[in-house]
């Protein structure tokens, strides 16, 4: 399957089903970067504020999965922080962590990401519509 114009490898996991159809449907959305992050928001002309309600950035879906200091502590859990924090994208950490993990890891990992990267976005989420603290533990 090929993402972006590029053969992607890690691509058959978003189409994985072991993993909930709601979060196959989300992951899809995410890796075209069709989520309503407040930098699309903003591109949409539906905010003036692109940027992340806990840390000074634009609140991109790469910033919110990998870069957001709430995350930091969901990849510290699973060992690969540095790992997202050196990610230019969540295309690219994917792709990238797949190899870091042994056989039978490799088998549970998208379903951890699923639910990591969906969990995030509606803690997200709940900060800037319900103007709530929600973290993510």
């Amino acid at each position: 399957m090929s993402m972006r114009g590029t053969r992607w490898s890690a691509s058959t996991f978003v189409w994985n089903s072991i993993i909930q159809k709601k979060n196959r449907i989300f992951l899809w959305l995410m890796f075209w970067d069709r989520l309503n992050t407040n930098a699309n928001r903003t591109k949409k002309h539906w905010t003036t504020d692109p940027f992340c309600v806990k840390c000074p950035a634009v609140a991109s879906i790469t910033h919110i999965i990998l870069h957001c200091s709430l995350v930091d502590h969901v990849w510290n859990k699973l060992d690969i922080k540095q790992m997202a924090l050196w990610s230019d994208d969540v295309f690219y950490f994917v792709g990238r962590i797949i190899p870091h993990f042994s056989h039978q890891r490799q088998a549970t990992w998208p379903i951890c990401f699923a639910a990591c990267a969906q969990e995030l976005w509606s803690a997200q989420n709940q900060r800037i519509f319900e103007n709530s603290n929600t973290t993510v533990s």
